[in-house]
Parts: C-alpha cells; structure tokens; sequence
C-alpha cells in the first residue's frame, strides 16, 4: 500500500517510522503515471520491511523547500529519522530496486558496526 503524505502527516509517518521508508516525489501525477506504478510494483515486493510513501503534489512546494530539492521525480530514502540516500529522474523497476537494496545494505552495514 501506498500511503500520500502530506506535510502535517511527515513527522509522523516518514521520520517516527520505524521501518525504512522510500518516500516519492512528481510534480504531477499524472505526468508520472508509470513512476507511479513502479511504486506500486515496489509497495507488493517490499511490504513489511520498506514503507512506500507519496508526497501529496498538491504540497510540493513545501516538500521543496523542506528537504532542498528543486526537481522531480525524486525517491528518498528514510531511517530512524534521517534521510539516508536520493535518486533523482524517471527510473526503471531495476533502477529503483537496485537503489533500494544499495542504501538498504548501506544502512545494515552501518547498523552492525554500532552495535
């Protein structure tokens, strides 16, 4: 399931989270309708270990302004409250999946050295 967020619910659900979240950004839907599906696509494989997010495009300014960025599409990863990795631009299914097991393995890694 994807979850859209708006800026009142990010606090809670993307930075509180307490699983990973790849968070998207479009400026437009409907311009972005095969990203969209792509997450869809992610949202089936990853269920339970990776939470998928939608910034809502009606608040995109805000996310602009929130997290520095100035273009779309952009995915985020986020863990323990802190953004972890960016991928900026259209992307394939392997591109993203590729993205995701790379900062996931990332974070796994700097979590066994903590501990």
């Amino acid at each position: 399931m994807i979850k859209v967020i708006s800026p009142d619910l990010y606090e809670e659900e993307i930075l509180k989270s307490e699983i990973p979240v790849l968070m998207a950004f479009f400026s437009s839907s409907e311009l972005f309708a095969d990203q969209f599906r792509l997450l869809q696509e992610l949202s089936r494989k990853f269920q339970g270990s990776l939470k998928i997010c939608f910034g809502d495009t009606f608040f995109i300014d805000t996310y602009f302004q929130l997290l520095r960025f100035g273009g779309t599409p952009l995915y985020a990863i986020f863990k323990d409250g802190k953004e972890i990795s960016r991928y900026f631009g259209r992307a394939k299914l392997s591109d993203l999946e590729r993205f995701i097991f790379g900062t996931m393995s990332q974070i796994e890694l700097t979590w066994n050295l903590e501990q």
